[in-house]
């Protein structure tokens, strides 16, 4: 019987503990949903110690303190203290660079955070001050020959022009040499060896801003490799066996006798001018004539090219034979651009920086073809009714060597008198 009571009891208190515990959990179920209910409808913290920092005269750079998770960030702005913001961005990161703004301009901003679709008050205003515009920044000397100077300077989008001034000495007043709307000039004609001086202003609002920090430099005595300025274009050089050649084709227009290939004239800007044998000898028939060329330069022989050809690999004995030659070596891949060898991905392509280009051909009947397969290059050199010319093609490693019809239109290269 004693028995049987404890029983009952323990059965009795087991079922009051369960009610008790299941009552208990219930409560806490309800707190923890009411406090995240609580949470879901409680606007978030703004982010606090919002500053603002000058980065230059179009750019302000903003950063912020936030301990707690975020979506995104909204970043106002205004150009009032108390009035007037408006959404520019939305980041996820905590700093934003203000980009695009107007130079010597107060910006004040605020920013608010969001989580979910909720979006915090706004933050502490910051402001800062773009830069103003002043003088020409960063003027240096892109490139200097023996008788050219290439200036290059930083670009102001807000710029309307630049003038560019010259001095022959540091004290000395300055002269007006050229205004233009690009960051850079190339000044030219200018003596061997000489120091120059120059300063560069820019146009902004109609006014001129004031000098540029003076620059100091000076022409070189030339040698090859650098580039030849030659009727207002530049041209580089390279040097193969003691020898200068041009590494690019005349672009030298006279009145008759020439053509950019297919008369467009981008071609002669990629390419060079097409010219008729007698235009580019200049009505000469001797050998190692200047022609069209510059001073001090010369239309190459059959036998400049034969040196050429062996300076890069071709047997004496091959180099006077007619037809393909310098296949086995890939002769003539050595003298292409890199981008038109039979097999471009070989290091022995464009090796030699000669860079020939497969700009086509005229023919003396005025058909234009070949361009992107075959280029003709003329000599000097004159074998009864024709000339000796140079071939090379897309499809071939070597170098052809034969004569042509003295009214077909070929490419010019020029090298430089001994």
């Amino acid at each position: 019987m004693i028995q049987k009571t404890k029983q009952a009891f323990l059965n009795f208190y087991n079922t009051k503990r369960k009610i008790a515990l299941g009552a208990i959990g219930g409560v806490v179920l309800l707190i923890t949903a009411g406090v995240i209910l609580l949470f879901s409808f409680r606007t978030p913290a703004p982010p606090e110690d919002l500053r603002a920092t000058t980065r230059s005269y179009e750019a302000i750079n903003l950063t912020w303190v936030d301990s707690q998770r975020s979506d995104n960030y909204n970043i106002y702005r205004a150009e009032e203290a108390a009035t007037g913001y408006e959404k520019v961005a939305t980041t996820a990161n905590r700093h934003y660079l203000d980009t695009g703004l107007d130079p010597e301009t107060t910006y004040y901003y605020m920013i608010t955070k969001v989580i979910g679709e909720k979006e915090s008050e706004y933050s502490n205003s910051a402001h800062a001050t773009t830069e103003g515009v002043g003088v020409v920044t960063g003027l240096k000397a892109g490139e200097v020959g023996h008788d050219y100077i290439k200036l290059e300077w930083d670009h102001f989008e807000g710029s309307e022009g630049y003038v560019v001034y010259r001095s022959d000495g540091r004290d000395r007043p300055y002269t007006r040499v050229r205004s233009t709307t690009q960051n850079y000039y190339f000044d030219s004609d200018l003596e061997r060896r000489k120091p120059y001086y120059y300063v560069v202003t820019q146009i902004i609002d109609g006014e001129e801003t004031e000098y540029s920090t003076q620059l100091e430099v000076a022409t070189r005595d030339w040698a090859c490799g650098t580039a030849v300025e030659y009727d207002g274009n530049f041209y580089r050089t390279v040097e193969l066996g003691g020898r200068c050649w041009f590494a690019e084709n005349l672009n030298y227009e006279t009145q008759t006798g020439s053509w950019c290939y297919g008369d467009q004239e981008v071609n002669c800007d990629r390419f060079g001018r097409l010219y008729e044998w007698e235009t580019a000898m200049s009505g000469s028939i001797t050998e190692s004539a200047r022609g069209i060329c510059p001073e001090g330069w010369y239309i190459p022989t059959d036998e400049d090219f034969k040196i050429l050809e062996r300076e890069v690999g071709m047997e004496r004995v091959e180099s006077n034979d007619s037809g393909w030659r310098g296949e086995e070596l890939k002769i003539g891949d050595k003298l292409k651009d890199t981008s038109k060898c039979s097999e471009v991905d070989e290091d022995f392509c464009g090796s030699s920086n000669v860079d020939i280009l497969l700009g086509g051909s005229r023919s003396s009947a005025g058909a234009f073809r070949y361009m992107g397969t075959h280029a003709f290059l003329w000599t000097s050199t004159i074998t009864n009714d024709a000339a000796w010319r140079r071939l090379f093609s897309l499809d071939n490693p070597g170098v052809h060597r034969d004569t042509g019809t003295l009214k077909n239109a070929f490419f010019v290269r020029c090298i430089q008198e001994n």
